[in-house]
């Protein structure tokens, strides 16, 4: 077969094999942008969750303080009406005592009570941003189309189906050798860009890359061992 000719093929190939490596990339795009979404969102949810457990617990808190709160002012209220009539020194003294311990109390229910409602107004509001954010993580994720994904898949198949065609039409030596690199998964041709094989980004050398520059014969890249052909000409 004529060396350009099936330099030709070999450019075929590589725009086919580009086209397929491009369109599998954008799959595995979209598949880890729709994982990282809902994985985000989930995050999002169980923050949800313990955000409006701790606004649950501060609330419970603070109906407890105010329970408290309201029993020691009543007990406040009653020492100090037994404080009115009391004559006797040592007894007021430590009717004293309890009266400024049980004020005491208070004051330190009633911060503990403002502190409970505030944690509980401020879980609230968490737990609302974070459903806010589950719905905005769970909005970004590519919606499902079957209908793309079949086209998709389609347009692999053809690539595929393509590519073997091209494979087909090479001598059997250089077709061998496409099947073993593309076998390990690696490309088996690569544009040559001043003389550089894109592939590897090794240089060749200047007489190597400008025959594959012009396309008249075949060049491989003694790094890679792909075949290094010039772009697809316009």
């Amino acid at each position: 077969m004529d060396p350009q000719i099936v330099v030709n093929v070999l450019v075929e190939l590589g725009q086919c094999e580009e086209e397929l490596t491009d369109l599998r990339a954008q799959v595995a795009r979209d598949r880890k942008l729709a994982r990282d979404c809902r994985e985000l969102a989930d995050e999002y949810d169980d923050d949800a969750v313990v955000a409006k457990e701790i606004g649950r617990q501060a609330d419970r808190d603070f109906r407890r303080h105010d329970r408290d709160l309201h029993a020691a002012e009543a007990l406040l209220a009653t020492k100090r009406g037994q404080l009115a009539g009391l004559g006797d020194l040592r007894q007021h003294r430590a009717l004293t005592g309890e009266i400024a311990a049980l004020e005491q109390k208070i004051e330190e229910l009633e911060m503990a009570g403002l502190e409970a409602l505030e944690s509980a107004e401020t879980s609230d509001g968490d737990a609302t941003q974070a459903r806010r954010d589950a719905q905005r993580a769970g909005d970004a994720a590519p919606a499902a189309d079957p209908g793309a994904q079949r086209r998709r898949d389609g347009a692999v198949e053809e690539l595929e189906e393509e590519i073997a065609r091209l494979v087909g039409m090479l001598p059997r030596d250089v077709g061998r050798h496409v099947q073993r690199l593309r076998q390990r998964g690696d490309r088996a041709v690569a544009w040559v860009a001043e003389s550089t094989c894109t592939g590897c980004f090794a240089q060749m050398p200047p007489q190597q890359g400008l025959a594959a520059a012009r396309g008249r014969q075949m060049v491989r890249c003694a790094s890679c061992a792909r075949f290094v052909v010039h772009r697809p000409w316009r």
